[in-house]
Formats: C-alpha cells, structure tokens, sequence
C-alpha cells in the first residue's frame, strides 16, 4: 500500500509540474485557410501532438485561445491543417514568453507576454 501511495503522489507531481509550465496562447489566423486541425511538436522533430484546437475550427482572420505546453523547450514547430488534411508547416517558433502567436502562409510572428 505504500508504494502506491508513493507512485500516486509520484504521479500528481508530474502532472502538476506538468501544467505549471503550461500556459493559454493566443492564435491569430491569418494563414489564407480555415484551420482544422493545430498541432506542435519540438522544432526540427516530427512528434506532433494532439490537437490544440480540440474540435474547434479556427477560420481566417479569426483568433482563438489554446493551452500549450511547452515545458522547457523554447523552439517549437507547428502545423495547421485545412478541411481536406492539407496544410502548412511553420518551423522554429520561439515561443519564450509568448502570448500570442499570428501564422501567415509564410512564416509565425511571435508577441510576448508584458511584464
């Protein structure tokens, strides 16, 4: 009983740290296409996650608030998918203090939070 109780606590402490370094971004849509689907993954990796979205659907020139995870790595890559799966990929995102980050079909420009 003992160990369990260890790994339980043991498992609401990585999940706590978990969502202390997790923080509410802000998406601004200017991509040229509705967005269906929004995932992230550590820059230069293909480990996307799950949808940031969650069901929403984030139309051009619309904004939406997502919850990101980002832990302690700093640079991020992120893609965004269209009704039909086709989509673009935006690399090398900093999203160090980030509270917002607008996408274009070239490139994410990134806002910091003020201090």
């Amino acid at each position: 009983m003992k160990r369990f109780t260890m790994f339980i606590t043991f498992m609401l402490l990585v999940t706590l740290s978990g969502l202390a370094n997790a923080s509410r971004v802000t998406i601004v849509n200017h991509s040229g296409m509705d967005i269906y689907e929004l995932y992230v993954s550590p820059a230069g990796r293909d480990l996307w996650g799950s949808d940031l979205l969650r069901g929403r659907i984030l139309k051009n020139s619309q904004s939406c608030s997502v919850i990101w995870n980002a832990g302690k790595r700093n640079m991020w890559d992120m893609t965004g998918k269209d009704s039909t799966g086709d989509g673009i990929i935006w690399v090398g995102i900093d999203v160090t203090d980030v509270a917002k980050i607008t996408v274009n079909p070239v490139y994410a420009y990134c806002e910091l939070r003020k201090q």
